[in-house]
């Protein structure tokens, strides 16, 4: 087919614009048409997918480098299934937490005004029935006020909603790739695609996108319909279904009239009629809606102007692509100085050892010297940079972390810190995980930053972190100081060029954060002594032989954690967040860790909480949850086993047998106060010399403390260790299961044939309630006959001390473990119900009674059956049955 010339290309356009938007505005008056919204209706609240992954390849740290470049490449190229893909492959963690700030609630409250201007808004005023979107935000739901109720995938389970749907009238938001709000069911990556779109379009989602659009025709607005997989959908539709659908669509920037009239082509083979715009005027769209809401009140949109190019591809013409520049590696951030957009003459620049002498003020770079090195075609890690001085070579900048986590600003720990860098050279925080350290580091840095003339912000978790951290630093001085003749050939003279620095520089601030210990920060301390350092640790060791003044950081008090607590949650009224309410026992449940309760407040607002009661209980009977997961948003390593895992994956770099009691203290309790005395029956082939150095190593690492005969063990990590996690090497089933079988034998010795019923005996067995509790979290199943002895005699020890209900739960849980694990007919199983009986008479609750004689008959019968009508225990439960009748 011959391509006409831009002219009268254009014409043509222009009069099918005009019958498309007459057989529009028809269609609305005749209630016909679903709003098809899509991720342009939501700009400039919300990104475009297209950003929101470039934020994140840039933001996050990538496992292997050159994964960052190829991801780069597949979002240029529109291959955003699978950048979203290899994002998850390199960082081993679902996206859809990562995604979470960039389409949460919250930027739709910060901008509500904007919002209300935004042509969404005038949607219901346009359709008052459902409305398909693919967006993941909730900018419908604002705009539409609560009036449409959501549908999300799976659709398969909900035949309910799938009958309103199909029906005419329906008044349904039917978010086809799911909602931020339920993130589990978020369709992104290019495994969740092929999934719920299938091959040859057969899957769930097709299916159901294909039965909807049979029965009415859609009006597509702010979709791109070019190569994503819904356009491809009606493209497949269209070859079965004779059904006609719109949309309002952006035209390209300066196509060539081939380029554009192929894409039009291409929507109309998938039966889509366009209404076409000029590239960039997206004011185009809320004209349309104005005039389709009142088509005698407004005046019709404008004619279309497109600018077509018209040049051969030989003098530039036809299609092209565009690559946008890009900022060398290291160049300025958010805290640097960029540099000045004309260069000032030279200055000498202090270089670093192995690196190039720097050209004198009146010299000229030599002219056999190497090009710049382009870094997306540069090895990893290479940048040459070449650059003038425009400012002072010394950096000015100061690079300041991200904004605190809490809102719970320290005072007394945060003056201790001013002391110690007022009087001293350094600073070093030390606590457990979680408890806020770096949260410390943050409020310290953000309050005094103006002391210092630059502040630099460094990875200490190892040795390599750091040092990548100091090339990374050496790089974007070069970059905001215009450094003329500084060639950063590798990381390794990047980080010499930082030390440099360092050296030379009198008022600067170095915050290590996270150091792993003294000797992995001590040489860059030692090289740099001019000016102060901040370290963040959870090593509690000799931080004063470096120049550090140590300052603990402890847990919160309750009242602040409570007010943590309500301030992430928001809560919409004040009643029940006080320290003596249902958020106080929350905060205690959490150990008043800083990281524990920002997170669960977190959640608490996310799901709309008025009350706290609800997540206390939930807290308690299902805490794994809570632990290993977080609000969405909240990147997985900030996750409360996270934390703690990162601290014992450190410990048993240095001492694996302390982990291994680590463990093993997992199934002993109560986490605030466990007797040391239990450890002497630990096995002494794993702790041939007793446990005294393994204990040191774990307090040291700030896991536990030891005050007189007692160890503390925080809540959180107490329960965490108990949680077996296959991708966690100390906490995997094999593992997690030993330390338990383990504590069982322990306490089990500890007990040897003490006498539930004999006073002389509980001295011994009332220490052990707590840890036989642990023990009976387990499903009851497999022989497991140290713990259901160790349960069994504080079962019945509880029932003699009229602790009736935990004395039920616990003989429940041993009569479950014998019907499980043991042969029908042996002795153990009548046993355990009998005990279980005597339990149930003692509590006396409305039931108690009927279910003990049932199982006093159950244990008649055994006894009859195996040892004889006239055997002693036979009669004493024929004894004890007639008591339970009268």
């Amino acid at each position: 087919m011959s391509v006409p010339d831009s002219a009268s290309l254009l014409d043509e356009v222009r009069d099918s614009n005009r019958r498309v938007l007459e057989d529009i505005r028809v269609a609305v008056g005749q209630d016909k048409l679903v709003p098809f919204v899509g991720a342009g209706m939501s700009k400039p609240i919300f990104p475009l997918w297209r950003d929101s992954l470039t934020k994140l390849i840039d933001d996050l740290p990538f496992e292997n480098p050159p994964s960052k470049g190829e991801a780069k490449g597949m979002v240029r190229n529109s291959q955003f299934e699978e950048a979203a893909s290899l994002l998850e492959r390199e960082l081993h963690t679902p996206l859809t937490a990562l995604i979470y700030a960039d389409f949460c609630n919250d930027r739709i409250e910060e901008q509500e005004s904007r919002l209300a201007q935004m042509p969404v808004s005038l949607l219901p005023d346009l359709f008052t029935g459902s409305v398909i979107t693919t967006n993941y935000d909730r900018v419908v739901e604002w705009v539409y006020h609560g009036r449409l109720e959501p549908v999300v995938p799976p659709f398969h389970n909900r035949p309910g909603q799938l009958v309103a749907i199909r029906r005419q009238k329906s008044r349904l938001l039917i978010k086809i790739h799911g909602c931020i709000s339920s993130e589990r069911d978020l369709i992104f990556t290019k495994e969740s695609y092929d999934e719920f779109y299938g091959e040859d379009f057969r899957g769930e989602s097709a299916l159901f996108l294909k039965d909807l659009l049979m029965t009415r025709e859609a009006l597509f607005l702010g979709c791109g319909l070019q190569q994503d997989r819904t356009f491809k959908l009606m493209t497949d539709l269209a070859c079965t279904v004779d059904a006609t659908h719109f949309a309002i669509v952006e035209a390209p920037e300066k196509p060539a009239p081939a380029e554009f009239r192929n894409r039009w082509e291409s929507l109309k083979t998938a039966r889509i009629r366009c209404y076409w715009y000029p590239y960039g005027a997206h004011t185009r769209i809320e004209e349309v809606l104005r005039f389709l809401i009142d088509p005698n009140g407004s005046d019709p949109p404008g004619d279309v102007d497109i600018t077509f190019n018209d040049k051969p591809p030989s003098e530039g013409g036809g299609s092209t692509v565009t690559t946008p520049p890009r900022l060398p590696i290291g160049g300025p951030t958010a805290g640097s100085e960029a540099p000045a957009s004309s260069p000032a003459p030279p200055l000498p620049v202090p270089q670093p050892d192995g690196v190039e002498d720097a050209p004198s003020p009146t010299s000229q770079p030599p002219a056999d010297r190497p090009p710049a090195t382009d870094p997306d075609t540069a090895p990893y890690g290479v940048a040459r940079l070449d650059l003038r001085p425009t400012t002072d070579p010394i950096p000015p900048s100061v690079t300041l972390p991200p904004a605190s986590t809490t809102l719970i600003v320290r005072d007394q720990e945060l003056q201790k810190v001013t002391q110690a860098l007022t009087d001293g050279h350094g600073a070093a925080l030390i606590g457990m995980g979680g408890i806020g350290k770096t949260t410390l580091a943050q409020e310290y840095v953000r309050a005094h930053a103006d002391k210092y003339s630059w502040v630099w912000w460094l990875d200490a978790s190892t040795e390599g972190a750091l040092a990548s951290s100091l090339a990374e630093e050496g790089r974007r001085a070069v970059s905001a100081t215009g450094a003329g003749g500084v060639t950063l050939v590798t990381d390794d003279t990047a980080e010499a060029y930082a030390r440099r620095l360092l050296r030379n520089g009198t008022d600067w601030l170095m915050v290590l954060d996270g150091a792993a210990g003294v000797d992995e920060v001590r040489s860059v301390i030692a090289e740099t002594p001019q000016g102060k350092f901040l370290v963040t640790t959870r090593e509690d060791q000799d931080w004063q032989d470096i120049g550090a003044t140590p300052v603990k950081v402890d847990l919160l008090s309750k009242h602040d954690a409570v007010r943590l607590l309500a301030e992430r949650a928001r809560p919409p009224s004040p009643d029940g967040w006080e320290a003596t309410g249902s958020a106080g026992d929350l905060v205690k449940a959490l150990g008043y860790l800083p990281l524990a309760v920002a997170q669960v407040g977190a959640l608490l607002h996310f799901e709309g909480a008025t009350d706290p009661s609800g997540m206390l209980a939930q807290l308690q009977e299902n805490p794994e949850a809570h632990l290993v997961a977080a609000a969405p948003g909240t990147p997985p390593k900030r996750t409360m086993a996270h934390i703690w895992d990162l601290s014992i994956a450190r410990l048993e770099e240095r001492d694996r047998s302390a982990v291994q009691l680590l463990s093993i203290l997992g199934w002993l309790g109560p986490p605030e106060g466990i007797p040391k005395s239990l450890l002497d029956t630990l096995p002494r082939d794993a702790f041939p010399n007793g446990p005294g150095r393994a204990l040191r190593a774990a307090a040291s690492a700030s896991l536990l403390t030891m005050r007189g005969d007692l160890i503390t063990i925080h809540p959180v990590l107490h329960r965490v260790l108990r949680i077996a996690d296959k991708t966690v090497p100390q906490r995997t089933g094999d593992r997690v299961d030993k330390a338990r079988a383990t504590a069982a034998a322990m306490l089990r010795q500890v007990l040897g044939d003490a006498d539930p019923t004999n006073p002389s005996a509980w001295p011994t067995i009332r220490p052990l309630v707590e840890s036989a509790g642990l023990l009976a979290t387990q499903p009851a199943a497999g022989q497991d006959e140290d713990a259901s002895y160790v349960v069994r005699k504080v079962g019945q020890f509880l029932s003699g001390q009229g602790s009736h209900d935990r004395a039920v739960a616990l003989l429940e849980w041993d009569l479950k473990r014998a019907e499980h694990a043991l042969k029908p007919n042996d002795p153990k199983i009548p046993t355990a119900r009998r005990h279980l009986a005597d339990a149930l008479q003692e509590r006396r609750r409305p039931g108690d009674l009927d279910q003990a004689i049932t199982l006093l008959q159950s244990v008649l019968t055994d006894r009859e059956r195996v040892l004889s009508t006239d055997h002693p225990s036979t009669l004493n439960t024929r004894h004890n049955l007639a008591g339970a009748f009268t």
